[in-house]
């Protein structure tokens, strides 16, 4: 029994018995004095590191150990924020970045409960003790070799506690020192941010703020113009300006992957990239020792590079490379914003031009608007007025801003409901521009004929919101097309002429004069007198058959009246029979003897009719051939339709031929009118005409006539 109790004091004790509670008892001052004079308190994260490895040095001599490991690594540490190894067993290799590894499940266990973890023979462990300062975990001391004895275990578990207490002293000193430096560099960023410096003065004042912060030799800034493929560098030394101001090409170097990082990059050593030692000698005139560059980003934007080189104290730390990340964000908005405001102010002075182009132009507009002689006004979906110049306003006696917003029937027109025939309503339908004749007596009485035309106007969608109404005073122009067609009339007259007069007049008086002659002579119960009274009539017949082509040359208005449309082409007929009979013409004519009758002018109906049959005799060309005309009824109009057999029309005059004057004649065989007035006395009748021809093969008019 004796000797199990004086081997129990050799017994080394069981896990667990160091807990969290247990970091409250004092260090011994052994511990107090013998650990920081060792190693000192480091204020940074490089000195924590060096501390780590000379505290796991003093520590594995006093227990007289030669291999152990060191992690530094609290409850907020993803993975361990430094570990320190000297002289670690086989069975430790690879520790800590191996996955899986056997000694990481003892770690994550310690870290976890902060207890002590037990000795493992297998993987050649002889402590995992936690290193606790008060209420927090800093780390994990592990020891390597046989089991400690009780004396090792209690020297081993008082120098743990004196090393956590170091290391978090040590690193709340960096964390204050990291916040006092972050501070005076965010304090001076807003301070820049705030100035009214110009976006140079800030660049300048940032890339010195950081130069200082950081003890470098020589700072860079670098922005890239990625639609020019180049970037522009700003090198600054010890002054406040910049030395150096570069534009240069923007290739696959290191500018451009280093921009392509998320994070700054740290290079330690100078030859680790022998790119950036190249570009430092040939470009800046420095030996690189160090480099620590950081992209500049502002949000999915990437502008640029915070590049430092050659710190003073030494090379970059971790911690640089924190703060440098933080300074970055900071100068890639100022950057960002300062262009941002750059270009305001550029579009500032653009809208400025631009708003006096519009009120110069709003100006001529209106001016345009409000002088041009013809009526003009725009309304809404509502029919309200939006706008109207001052000819429109005049003519409803009042001024265009009493006007505006009121109905437009109701202002305009003094009617209690949109005008008949009012095409507005179509055109906000369909956003088709309609014209439609409208005949209105003016303040004196004078019949007036308008031309009203309306016109969309769309949205941004498309959508018509607003319409407007151009009405045009026509009546002068229907006056000139009235004497264009009468000329027009005269002229067919003129060419039926000779004919008539060669081949009526003259043997028509030799006809009716022979046989008055002949019924005086004849005795009145002869059989012949019946002859000579059919020739007479005959002859009365044919007189008249001149009289119609005389009342046809005299200049008439327009009068409507419900007529046969097929009656008017007979009387036409009748006219050119000579010309049919001369030219072994085959003419034909189909009327359709259910045809309504329609609201028009006969005379004018029949000048369309003579002009259409004597350009169907010129497409025969003097040769014999058919011309065939017909009328058909279709579902509310009436459609007469011309059909020769002649020449045709080439494709290309087809889109010219109702133009005035426009003629393929030769000189003095036509005046081009003809065809221009038929389609004019048609538009008269609000009627249609169309076209169809192919060469060789002849020619079809179709004339379409509403139906009332």
């Amino acid at each position: 029994m004796g000797s199990k109790k004086a081997d129990s004091k050799n017994v080394p004790p069981r896990p667990g018995r160091a807990r969290l509670e247990d970091s409250r008892r004092p260090v011994s001052p052994a511990a107090i004095a013998d650990l920081p004079v060792a190693v000192g308190i480091p204020t940074d994260l490089e000195g924590l590191r060096a501390a780590a490895s000379e505290s796991l040095a003093y520590i594995l001599q006093a227990v007289k150990r030669a291999g152990g490991a060191l992690l530094i690594q609290t409850e907020e540490d993803a993975k361990p924020v430094h570990i320190a190894m000297q002289n670690p067993p086989a069975s430790w290799k690879g520790l800590p970045e191996t996955r899986g590894h056997p000694l990481l499940k003892v770690i994550r266990a310690v870290l976890t409960s902060g207890m002590e973890g037990a000795p493992d023979p297998v993987l050649d462990l002889a402590a995992a003790i936690p290193l606790l300062a008060r209420s927090s975990r800093q780390g994990i001391l592990l020891v390597a070799g046989a089991p400690l004895t009780a004396a090792e275990h209690a020297r081993l578990v008082e120098l743990a506690r004196a090393a956590g207490r170091m290391m978090k002293i040590s690193r709340s000193s960096q964390a204050l020192h990291t916040a006092d430096k972050e501070l005076a560099s965010l304090h001076m960023i807003a301070t820049i941010l705030a100035s009214n410096l110009e976006l140079d003065e800030v660049q300048k004042a940032m890339v010195e703020g950081v130069q200082q912060i950081l003890d470098c030799e020589v700072g860079c800034l670098i922005l890239v113009d990625e639609s020019l493929g180049q970037y522009e560098r700003k090198v600054m030394t010890d002054g406040p300006d910049w030395i150096r101001r570069e534009i240069l090409p923007l290739g696959d170097g290191w500018i451009s992957e280093s921009m392509r990082a998320t994070r700054p990059i740290r290079v330690d050593r100078a030859g680790a990239d022998p790119r950036l030692c190249a570009d430092a000698e040939a470009t800046l005139g420095v030996q690189l020792r160090s480099n620590l560059c950081a992209p500049l980003r502002a949000g999915d934007e990437s502008i640029g590079l915070l590049d430092m080189i050659n710190k003073r104290g030494g090379p970059f730390s971790p911690y640089d490379q924190e703060l440098i990340s933080l300074l970055a964000t900071s100068i890639a908005n100022a950057v960002y914003n300062q262009r941002l405001i750059q270009q305001m102010k550029v579009v500032n002075i653009d809208l400025k031009s631009s708003r006096e182009e519009l009120l110069n132009s709003r100006n001529t507009l209106r001016a345009l608007f409000d002088n041009i002689p013809a009526s003009l006004y725009i309304v809404d979906r509502a029919y309200a007025l939006r706008a109207i110049n001052r000819s429109r306003a005049k003519q409803a006696r009042s001024r265009p801003n009493l006007l505006v917003s009121r109905c437009c029937y109701e202002a305009l027109f003094g009617r209690i409901a949109p005008c008949t025939g009012c095409l507005v309503a179509q055109t906000l339908h369909d956003g088709q521009s309609t014209t439609r004749a409208l005949r209105l007596a003016d303040a004196e009485g004078e019949a007036k004929e308008w031309e009203i035309s309306t016109y969309p106007i769309l949205d941004e969608y498309g959508e018509v919101v607003q319409v407007v109404l151009f009405e045009e005073d026509v009546t002068e122009r229907r006056h000139l097309e009235a004497n264009l067609a009468q000329s027009e009339k005269l002229a067919a007259v003129g060419q039926l002429a000779a004919g008539v007069a060669h081949e009526i007049n003259n043997p028509l008086t030799a006809v009716i004069a022979n046989a008055q002659l002949m019924q005086r002579a004849i005795p009145p119960d002869s059989d012949l007198q019946e002859s000579v009274e059919l020739i007479l009539i005959a002859g009365s017949r044919a007189a008249q058959v001149v009289r119609n082509l005389l009342d046809f040359a005299r200049k008439e208005q327009y009068r409507f009246d419900r007529m046969d449309v097929n009656e008017t082409i007979r009387r036409t007929l009748e006219l050119v029979q000579h010309e049919v009979i001369s030219r072994s013409i085959n003419l034909k004519f189909e009327p359709d003897p259910d045809l309504p009758r329609v609201l028009a002018s006969s005379d004018h109906l029949q000048g369309v009719w003579l002009n259409l049959l004597l350009n169907a005799f010129d497409a025969l060309d003097g040769k014999p051939g058919e011309i065939r005309v017909s009328t058909r009824r279709q579902p509310r109009e009436v459609q007469v339709v011309f059909e020769d057999s002649g020449k045709g029309i080439p494709a290309e005059n087809l889109p010219r031929i109702f133009e005035p004057f426009f003629t393929t004649k030769l000189p003095g065989q036509g005046t081009g009118l003809g065809l221009s007035v038929c389609h004019q006395v048609i538009k008269q009748h609000n009627g249609r005409i169309l076209v169809d021809s192919e060469i060789g093969r002849g020619t079809k008019f179709t004339v379409i006539l509403p139906i009332p």
